[in-house]
């Protein structure tokens, strides 16, 4: 099974989209929430589904009983906020959309007063990385939706890093980062076994501030809020880099060779 940890405003809607294309609508299960997750447990079979989707934590593979692979991306973690910020600022349907309207929360207030009484707000790139209880809570939940997460929190500090950055290299493996979407696209569509496709643009965030419209000081108090995530992606978009010099030059011997045999 391919399983795709959707983190939070990284074209995730769109890649899921392309797994329905792929598979068909009734071969892909969403495991948003605990009741999803349950759900799914009670009705696995082996083979039943090609892909699981969802703003789930890494560990889902744990139980099933068939092979499976991951494939994720990540997104600088300043723009990611932002993007995260301005889609509950924007859509109705968000449970924070009208606290924010009604107490008047714009981005610096809710980063002060509110983000950090959110577990999953802060750094959750690293967060949905760590090791879980698939089972069990998920990062200690009392309530069973996505957005509302509280209760026993896991600290965070180096050790929770160098875990995220382990799980995704060497566990994840396969993952894409959003400012190079193009080739992210590529990566799936090939782990997919079939060509490239036209990403829909699904969920996009509209009415948005961009970073560099923002007080420098504002940012900078977003990017330490965040910090472990801005150090996991910056992780990330090197390892990035790297896998795809050495694709490059894969292609490249592989033609060397194609054409020094037909000549």
């Amino acid at each position: 099974m391919l399983i795709f940890l959707h983190l939070p405003k990284t074209a995730g809607q769109s890649f899921r989209t392309l797994l329905e294309r792929r598979f068909g609508a009734e071969r892909v299960v969403y495991v948003n929430t605990l009741e999803e997750r349950d759900r799914l447990l009670a009705e696995y079979a082996p083979g039943r589904f090609a892909a699981a989707v969802g703003h789930m934590p890494y560990g889902l593979h744990t139980c099933l009983a068939e092979p499976c692979t991951y494939f994720t991306v990540l997104r600088e973690p300043v723009d990611r906020y932002l993007s995260h910020f301005y889609y509950m600022w924007n859509d109705p349907r968000h449970p924070m959309h009208a606290t924010l309207h009604r107490e008047g929360l714009d981005l610096a207030a809710y980063l002060e007063r509110v983000a950090p009484r959110r577990y999953m707000e802060l750094n959750t790139q690293v967060k949905r990385l760590l090791d879980t209880d698939f089972r069990g809570t998920w990062w200690g939940v009392r309530r069973r939706g996505p957005h509302d997460v509280v209760g026993e929190r896991r600290a965070l500090g180096e050790d929770e890093l160098r875990e995220a950055e382990r799980n995704l290299t060497e566990k994840v493996v396969h993952f894409g980062v959003y400012e190079q979407l193009a080739e992210s696209i590529r990566l799936f569509a090939h782990l997919l076994g079939g060509g490239v496709e036209d990403l829909p643009l699904v969920n996009a965030t509209p009415r948005r501030a961009a970073v560099d419209e923002l007080p420098a000081a504002l940012v900078e108090r977003i990017r330490e809020a965040n910090r472990l995530d801005v150090e996991l992606y910056g992780f990330a978009l090197a390892s990035f880099d790297r896998a795809q010099k050495e694709r490059e030059a894969g292609v490249k011997r592989a033609a060397s060779k194609r054409k020094a045999a037909s000549a």
